[in-house]
């Protein structure tokens, strides 16, 4: 299967490729800047610099590679406070990669969407659930599914949309809270009582293959572990695989004013989603079904790699 990784420098873009390669596939990732070449090289895929909104070399890139799949992760993420910046990567760049797909001959176009983008008040949900979006984020989200459904309908381009979690890993915001941690800078906002629906990127990487080994098409799914997480609890784990004690907790206005309101609306977030329709279609199986076996193996990593 030949593959073209958008957003191919991200945390998950990196994981991603590492696991299409594993498993036999080519790879061509798309970074936007040039100095993000080197990373997708190091890890053995192809490499080719493009900006979302370049249609022409966007589609002079596709034409040539010839991919039979899309994995669109490129996106602005919750904590850009930059509202305008989220719409336009998030919608319009996504418009824009859809256009340049047509003509393809394309097996799956996968975007990656998200399951934090309202707030079900820790209820269960699934892909049948209303999720209503509460932030900038994740109304782009939304929006960049409807558009996407809509170019399968009037141009039958192959979407599957896979919606992970709070995706933790050995690096992006995770390896990031670890380092404010370590140094004691990290606090709870709120109480910490809400649930948390998580999933390791290793998961969420085989989920993502396993989606464009499966030809079809109009398909949503969750991408989440097996046992929901009051988030205390998520970062009390964290801190006693560090041998820190738990981190103290911040009222939720002081610390919007520190990180913005919408990051911190989408982290008090309180839902648990289901991963049934994954397990039972895709047949995948989380190698991490729980965050406390996620979490050592994540401290272990962030230690080798230090």
């Amino acid at each position: 299967m030949k593959c073209v990784v958008t957003g191919a420098n991200g945390f998950l873009g990196q994981v991603l490729i590492k696991n299409l390669l594993e498993k036999g596939h080519s790879v061509l990732g798309l970074v936007r800047r040039v100095e993000s070449k080197k990373v997708v090289t190091q890890l053995g895929a192809e490499v080719e610099q493009a900006d979302l909104f370049d249609k022409v070399k966007l589609s002079e890139i596709l034409k040539k590679y010839k991919p039979d799949t899309i994995f669109h992760l490129a996106a602005e993420i919750a904590t850009q406070r930059n509202k305008d910046l989220i719409y336009r990567v998030n919608v319009e760049g996504t418009r824009s990669l859809a256009e340049a797909c047509r003509g393809l001959n394309l097996t799956s176009f996968i975007y990656a969407s998200s399951v934090v983008i309202g707030n079900p008040n820790g209820m269960l949900i699934d892909e049948k659930s209303e999720l209503i979006a509460t932030t900038t984020y994740g109304k782009s989200k939304q929006q960049a599914e409807v558009l996407l459904l809509n170019e399968m309908k009037t141009h039958n381009l192959p979407v599957v949309i896979l919606r992970p979690s709070h995706v933790y890993g050995y690096g992006g915001w995770y390896g990031e809270l670890v380092g404010e941690m370590l140094k004691g800078r990290f606090m709870i906002p709120g109480d910490g009582k809400n649930w948390w629906d998580v999933v390791h990127v290793d998961d969420v990487a085989d989920a993502f293959r396993l989606a464009a080994e499966t030809p079809m098409k109009g398909e949503v799914f969750h991408i989440v572990d097996d046992q929901p997480i009051l988030m205390k609890d998520f970062f009390a784990n964290t801190a006693k695989a560090l041998n820190l004690r738990k981190p103290w907790h911040i009222p939720k206005f002081i610390a919007s004013l520190v990180r913005g309101s919408e990051p911190i609306a989408a982290a008090v977030r309180s839902a648990k989603s289901s991963n049934n329709k994954l397990k039972q279609e895709l047949g995948w199986q989380p190698n991490y079904p729980n965050s406390e076996l996620g979490i050592k193996h994540c401290i272990g990593k962030l230690k080798e790699l230090k």
